[in-house]
Parts: structure tokens; C-alpha cells; sequence
């Protein structure tokens, strides 16, 4: 529907007269009386009856005159907003958050946000699995992933945002929970307390192939906790021990470390 019609028609059906309507529309009135013409084969209904002395509104003509100034409000509103995003393409700003991001991104988020407050900021919670596809599904701008879980994608590229430590958590019962530093034999009789690969923030294959390529054995064997909740629970109740990374760790308590390299 041709917007400079439909005005046209709503002047005429306001003044049910051609010549006051041609008048505040600043066109001719043959110019005016082709446009309602053109208009009406446009949309092929019928909506002014013409006489020599007056012109009346067919009943399709009183609703569309009815319900025409709601219409050319939307399209007002939609063509600012239309505008405004052209003049402002990145006025939204869509994040994904997987865990790894713990102690960093807080005071960047604050910082950029200072900058730049005309940005909206969008975060949404995620495994990392799910932090790729929307990435490739360009639902997201950038996420958060650990670098043992990237892997080469066309169309997206990796970069560095800090660099972690593992830490070796432990009941406060337990023997070693005065100590400042943990040594691998340390742990050998322990019960080692693992995350399921679905809810950890340190991939579960990653990590039993790390220990395994150092040598460290749990004799006291292993268990299965589904969240990282659950693990610090288990810990805590001296049931085994287990690893976080330095920045998880640092919302449950302070443990005691053991500087494992954790890429």
C-alpha cells in the first residue's frame, strides 16, 4: 500500500471535496483525482463515489478512513526505528557466559558500560558446547570458552582473555588444610571428586588426561558429582577432594593450591 496514496485518499475523505484537499496537499486537483484512481485499481476496491457536487465515502472507504491513521502511525514509528538502527548498527551487544569468564569480566562489562551507555548489553548462561553454536548461528557477537575446547571453525576466531591455575580443594578437616602448597604424592590415597564433562567449567576428558600424563593416581578411587555444587558439598564433607579452576574457586572458599598449569 503506497504511503503518499493512502494521505492522499484520508485528505479527500476528510474534506469529501477535491479541490480543499488538492489545496492543503499542494498538488493539482486532476494530479490528486489520478493518485485516488491509481490508488483504488491498486488495491482494486471501490472507495469514493464522485458526483459533480460532492464525493461521499464508499462503506470499504469508511473503514479504511477509520482504521488508515493507526496504520500511518506504525509505519511513522517503524521507519525511526528502521532509521535509528541504520545510523546506530551496533547499539546491541549479545554475550554468551560459560563460567570461565569468573573475576574478569565483571569490571569490564562495568568499565564498558561507562563508555559506552547508549549499548545494550545482552548476557545469557551456557554451556560451552552451546556457547559454539550460537556463535555459528550468529546468534551471539562473542562467548566464553576454555582454549582446550577450541577448535578451529571458518568464520571464527579464538583469542586470549587470561590465563588460570588449577586449584586443589580439600575439606577443612583434612590433613592438608593448613598447608600452603600440595604436592602430587600428597593426593594419592584420596578420593578424587570429579565434575560430570555436561556441567564442568574444566572439561572432564581434559582433566583425567591431564592426570594421567603426570602420573597422579587417586588409590581411594573416584566419584561423579553432577555440579560443581555438588562437588564442593562432597568436598566439604570430607568425602574426597577435587580441582577448580583459581577464579571458580574463589566464589566457594579459599583451598589449599597446588600450581598445576591449567591452559
Amino acid at each position: 500500500m503506497d504511503v503518499n496514496k493512502l494521505t492522499a485518499f484520508l485528505c479527500v475523505a476528510k474534506y469529501q471535496n477535491f479541490t480543499k484537499a488538492s489545496e492543503e496537499l499542494f498538488i493539482s486537483q486532476p494530479a490528486l483525482s489520478k493518485k485516488i484512481a491509481d490508488f483504488e485499481n491498486e488495491i482494486n476496491v471501490k472507495l469514493l463515489l464522485r458526483t459533480n457536487r460532492q464525493v461521499t465515502l464508499t462503506p470499504a472507504g469508511m473503514a479504511l478512513y477509520n482504521e488508515a491513521p493507526a496504520i500511518l502511525n506504525i509505519m511513522d514509528d517503524l521507519t525511526r526505528k528502521i532509521q535509528n538502527i541504520s545510523k546506530n548498527p551496533h547499539r546491541r551487544l549479545s554475550i554468551a557466559c560459560s563460567g570461565v569468564e569468573y573475576g574478569h569480566f565483571t569490571k569490564i562489562i562495568h568499565e564498558f558500560r561507562q563508555e559506552y551507555p547508549d549499548i545494550d548489553i545482552s548476557l545469557r548462561w551456557c554451556s560451552s558446547p552451546v556457547v559454539k553454536q550460537l556463535l555459528l548461528s550468529n546468534t551471539i557477537d562473542f562467548g566464553f570458552q576454555l582454549n582446550m575446547e577450541a577448535v578451529s571453525e571458518e568464520n571464527v576466531a579464538y583469542l586470549p582473555f587470561y590465563y588460570d591455575k588449577l586449584d586443589v580443594i580439600v575439606s577443612n578437616y583434612h590433613p592438608l588444610s593448613s598447608a600452603t602448597s600440595v604436592k602430587y604424592k600428597e593426593l594419592e590415597e584420596e578420593n578424587f571428586i570429579a565434575i560430570k564433562s555436561s556441567s564442568s567449567h574444566l572439561p572432564y576428558n581434559y582433566l583425567f588426561s591431564f592426570l594421567k600424563d603426570n602420573n597422579i593416581n587417586f588409590r581411594g578411587g573416584t566419584t561423579i558429582a553432577d555440579s560443581i555444587d555438588t562437588l564442593v558439598l562432597q568436598v566439604s564433607a570430607g568425602l574426597g577432594v577435587g580441582f577448580l579452576s583459581h577464579q571458580v574457586e574463589q566464589i566457594y572458599g579459599r583451598p589449599q593450591q597446588d600450581n598445576l598449569p591449567y591452559p
